[in-house]
Parts: C-alpha cells; structure tokens; sequence
C-alpha cells in the first residue's frame, strides 16, 4: 500500500511540476514576445515555443533538485524529496543522472517507462532513479533541514 501512495503522489508532483513549468515558460514568452508585431504564424511560433521551452525543461529538475535540496515545487507540495540511496542530500551528478532518465521514462514513453519501472521496483524507483542511485521518499520534510 505504502509503494502505491508513493506512485500515485509521485504523479501527483509531477502533474503539478508540469502545470508550474508550463506556466513560468508562458510568463517567460510572453515577456520576450510583448513588443512583437510580426503576424501569428502558427508552425513557426510553434517551433520558436518549442526552441524556448528545452532549456527549461532541461534545468528545471536539475537545478531544483539540488538547490532546494530534492525538492521540486511538485515533490514539496506532496511531501517527497529525492535523496541517495544511503540517505544523503542529492549532489549536482546525481541529479544530472536522474535526468538522464527522464529522457526515457517520460519523452520517449510519455510516462509509462516512469510507472512501469516503478511498480516493478522494491522503492519504486523509475529508470532515472536506478541509473543515478536515487530514491523518492516520503515524509513530513522541514525545507531547511
């Protein structure tokens, strides 16, 4: 039971990361955009959008997993962090790794990877998570601690 709440919350954080995610880069584009006056086209703004939105999908996990010490806005909200497999603080490579995974568990199989591997796995760990030594846990976390 203890491994499906942690599956399902899991998801839960990263619906909410996505909904955060998209709603920095629409601020972000906006921003860039607001003094243009070239017509909508829409293949072109569509391939400018996507040429856009790669770096912060890129840096997103990266940077918050190891600044705000394996948080995600997601991971705080539903009480998870990311930690090593010994228990200590995520470090810059490790994070790096698990993104790594991240490439296979939800871009090339639009999630299902992630659950998959998950359900299978003692901690239910993703494919990121076994390539980078991670694990996701549960917990009322103090954020500073």
């Amino acid at each position: 039971m203890q491994k499906t709440k942690l599956i399902l919350l899991r998801s839960l954080a990263r619906f909410i990361d996505l909904i955060f995610l998209y709603y920095c880069f629409g601020r972000f584009y906006d921003l860039l955009n607001r003094n243009d006056v070239t017509p909508y086209d829409g293949l072109f703004t569509g391939l400018q959008e996507m040429i856009y939105f790669l770096p912060f999908c890129v840096c997103y996990e990266l940077i918050f997993e190891y600044l705000f010490l394996g948080f995600t806005v997601g991971k705080f909200i539903c009480g998870l962090r990311v930690r090593l497999l010994n228990g200590k603080m995520i470090e810059p490579k490790y994070a790096f790794f698990r993104w790594l995974g991240v490439i296979f568990d939800f871009y090339l199989t639009l999630g299902l990877g992630a659950v998959i591997s998950a359900i299978y796995s003692k901690k239910a760990q993703r494919i990121g998570d076994r390539f980078a030594g991670t694990t996701v846990t549960m917990g009322n976390y103090k954020f500073w601690k």
